[in-house]
């Protein structure tokens, strides 16, 4: 028998954070032919972001998403906040301190790239959005 993993929702993400903080909840969107679904909880005034996506794939082998912080010059790669994977329900969650506060940058992005993450983003995003 099969048991499913139980639905993880953004109050039970939430509820994970640190409760005296304002955590604004910003959806960012697929690009491309990708179909997964996101939001990113952050506090525009300290480092903390916290990522949660859905319907997101499982990964070959020597493949990671990173997470990324996107500066405000557009033409400047992310600024890469660490490597997840994705649940076998494709629920994945993955959570930074950024180097300086979150409200310095313009949103967020997930890139594919080879394991075991990189310094600067060279794979395609899957997930991409702005906030400012």
């Amino acid at each position: 028998m099969c048991r499913r993993a139980p639905r993880l929702t953004h109050t039970d993400f939430a509820g994970t954070l640190d409760g005296t903080a304002v955590y604004p909840a910003f959806q960012i969107q697929p690009q491309g032919t990708n179909q997964s679904t996101a939001t990113v909880l952050y506090n525009p005034g300290t480092r903390d972001a916290s990522l949660l996506a859905a319907s997101i794939s499982q990964l070959a082998p020597g493949k990671v998403y990173e997470f990324g912080l996107l500066p405000a010059d557009p033409n400047a790669s992310p600024l890469p906040a660490g490597t997840f994977t994705a649940e076998a329900n494709g629920v994945a969650k993955h959570t930074t301190l950024a180097p300086s506060n979150v409200g310095n940058y313009v949103g967020f992005a997930v890139t594919l790239e080879d394991a075991p993450g990189v310094q600067t983003p060279q794979g395609p995003k899957i997930l991409a959005g702005t906030f400012q």
